[in-house]
């Protein structure tokens, strides 16, 4: 249980990053 949510988190962590770093022109958290 701990592993799947350390796992998602990263996961959650990695995307959001991807996706502000994408998206520059457009204001994101």
């Amino acid at each position: 249980m701990r592993l799947a949510t350390l796992l998602m988190v990263g996961l959650f962590s990695f995307a959001t990053t991807v996706h502000a770093d994408d998206d520059d022109d457009s204001p994101t958290p």
